[in-house]
């Protein structure tokens, strides 16, 4: 950020969005692949803390897994995967340790969901602006 002098404009912050301050207010946000890790019933608590620190008509960039994992959608999207995967030269025991990982501690939800969940959460004139498998990227505004 130094080189292109953002260093006045552009704070990074690691940690979580309940732990930041509500009093001051941010100019956009970004999570990304972040979400699906958050069990259901905290979806929308963790989109709401974002929009709180958020000013109006401030951006949030989210990119996350997204879909049933019991839909056939997903299941098509399973030899694209595992063909990806192969490419990569990762072998058939990570892939399917990944999977169970995958089964066991993730929690993507449908797009629709998500919509709702964003614009309940406070946001608006959301987008899809990007999708590889099973991963969506939406811009979307606080109200």
């Amino acid at each position: 950020m130094s080189h292109h002098q953002l260093s006045d404009r552009v704070k990074l912050i690691q940690g979580y969005t309940q732990d930041l301050p509500t009093d001051i207010l941010y100019n956009a946000a970004t999570s990304i692949l972040v979400m699906h890790f958050i069990p259901p019933s905290g979806k929308l608590e963790f989109l709401q803390s974002i929009a709180q620190r958020l000013h109006p008509s401030a951006p949030l960039v989210l990119v996350d897994v997204f879909g049933e994992k019991t839909s056939q959608e997903f299941k098509q999207l399973m030899p694209i995967l595992h063909a990806y995967w192969d490419g990569m030269g990762l072998p058939p025991q990570k892939q399917q340790e990944f999977l169970v990982r995958f089964d066991q501690g993730v929690y993507p939800v449908a797009e629709t969901s998500i919509l709702n969940l964003l614009e309940q959460a406070g946001f608006e004139k959301t987008i899809r602006f990007y999708t590889g498998l099973w991963v969506g990227g939406w811009l979307a505004f606080k109200r």
